[in-house]
Parts: structure tokens; sequence; C-alpha cells
């Protein structure tokens, strides 16, 4: 299975938040950190004739839809994972031709205008 980048539905906008440690306070106490409030895309392949039981696929198609929260030692690292969308090709084509098909409008609903005009296009058979 391979994964690309994680790329941004919209871009970085330099937010930062300003936070203090627990504890006992001292002159290192308050901090800075960057945050980046945003859904990713992932792009996902997998030859299933590589697997040592093809049937796993599926059970990897289920992991994949079901992602949860990951999360660390500190609520600024507490980000869900599980995905608003998910669109899937079969193909014996090395080029998916789909990846980072989604866009952000400002509302925040996701749209594939590029995936679209990609089937229309021929360049993709639906």
């Amino acid at each position: 299975m391979e994964v690309t980048r994680a790329v941004s539905t919209r871009p970085y906008s330099g937010d930062i938040t300003f936070n203090a440690k627990s504890g006992q306070k001292g002159s290192t106490s308050l901090y800075g950190t960057e945050v980046h409030a945003t859904r990713y895309q992932y792009g996902f392949a997998m030859t299933p004739a590589r697997l040592h039981r093809d049937d796993r696929v599926i059970e990897v198609l289920k992991g994949l839809t079901s992602l949860g929260e990951v999360t660390g030692n500190h609520a600024r690292f507490l980000y869900d994972f599980s995905p608003d969308s998910l669109v899937l090709r079969w193909t014996h084509d090395f080029s998916p031709r789909l990846l980072y098909c989604f866009e952000e409008d400002p509302n925040g609903d996701l749209t594939m205008p590029d995936l679209v005009r990609r089937v229309q296009v021929g360049d993709l058979d639906p």
C-alpha cells in the first residue's frame, strides 16, 4: 500500500494560539503554537495481487473508512482523521488521475469540480 502526501483543502492562514504550561509557572511558561484547522486529502494505492490474501483489500477499505481520532499527550494534537469523503477507482492504470480532487468552498463544503471535469472530457472512465 502506498500513501501520498497530505494536502490541505484550504490555504494556511498562519493561525497561532497562545498557551501556558500547566503546573508551576516560570519565565518560560508561555508559548505559541501554529495551528491549521483544515481537512487534508490523501491518496492511497493498493495492489491486491501483492497481498498474501487478496480478500484483505476489503478489510483495508473498512479500516480507511473507519479511521478515528489520533491523539497525543495534549489536546492540541487531537485531530479527527475520519474521512468526510472517499473516492475509489479500480483500475490497471498506473496513474490514478484523481489525486487531490477535493476543494473546499468558503462555507466549508467539499466539491470535486476537477474530478467531474476529468470524467466529462473522458480522461477518467466512470
